[in-house]
């Protein structure tokens, strides 16, 4: 571990040959930086599950300055080191980025004056990491079951209220809608004569209704017009004055009646 001009006399560097920690680097940051900021022990280390770290001059320092060394388990980032996974992790994702770019733009720039541009660098990726971050956990909110329920939930109540209000500003006159009035349609009455279809086979009958044999319902008037009550195959009842054939009511002919008077039927069973 060393230090550097310009530098605070509490901030060390190291190196290693991957550029990663391994188990020398960390054994001399244990010495150095560790011990020396403990003021009382027994003390607790908590570690990542880095396997790299341990080595048996670690455990055995440890062993004798009574401070007590526990592993995280492995994959459990998100529960166990909430601030590296949510903040630390942007942290020097977004530092390696700015001081990269920095560095590599103004490289005359930055001799003599690494402290203050470190404090640059961390503030502008602490500003960054953060806004990230909250992008971030607002997603994470947002694709919850539970959050989608209470999202879902949200929108009913929104629209119910949207619906409660617009029927409470239908009950003032002022706020009713306005409905156009649809348009008229004329309909021009057609004429009656035009309806009418002359159908050649329809027939009028202009036979008087006395005429008519109330037996078979036949239309055939008498030959002769007369005020008889037998004339040519017809009689009327002397009864109901009504018109029939003599042979559809059992007579062969006009000379069957006599001096009887003609009666049909009918009139016949009533007078028995």
């Amino acid at each position: 571990m060393f230090t550097l001009t310009g530098v605070p006399r509490d901030w060390l560097f190291g190196t290693s040959p991957n550029g990663y920690m391994d188990g020398e680097l960390f054994y001399k940051w244990f010495e150095s930086v560790f011990l020396p900021n403990v003021h009382k022990c027994p003390a607790l280390l908590v570690l990542d599950n880095r396997e790299s770290d341990l080595t048996l001059k670690l455990l055995q320092r440890a062993k004798t300055e009574n401070v007590e060394l526990y592993r995280l388990p492995p994959h459990t980032t998100h529960v166990t080191q909430p601030l590296n996974a949510a903040l630390f992790k942007h942290l020097k994702s977004k530092f390696s980025d700015i001081a990269f770019n920095l560095g590599y733009a103004r490289k005359d720039d930055w001799q003599g004056k690494i402290c203050t541009r470190l404090e640059i660098i961390t503030q502008l990726a602490q500003k960054e990491a953060d806004e990230e971050e909250k992008k971030k956990k607002k997603e994470e909110r947002r694709e919850r079951p539970e959050n989608k329920r209470k999202e879902a939930e949200r929108k009913r109540e929104e629209k119910s209220l949207k619906q409660c209000r617009k029927r409470k500003s239908t009950e003032d006159e002022e706020y009713l809608p306005v409905l156009e009035r649809p348009k008229r349609r004329i309909i021009k009455p057609k004429k009656f004569a035009d309806q009418l279809v002359e159908d050649p086979e329809v027939t009028f009958d202009e036979t008087p209704d006395t005429t008519l044999c109330f037996f078979c319902s036949s239309h055939e008037a008498p030959s002769t017009s007369t005020s008889d009550r037998v004339v040519d195959g017809w009689f009327s009842c002397d009864i109901c004055d009504d018109w029939y054939h003599c042979v559809c009511q059992g007579f062969k002919n006009d000379e069957d009646f006599g001096v009887i008077p003609p009666v049909c039927q009918s009139c016949a069973r009533w007078e028995e």
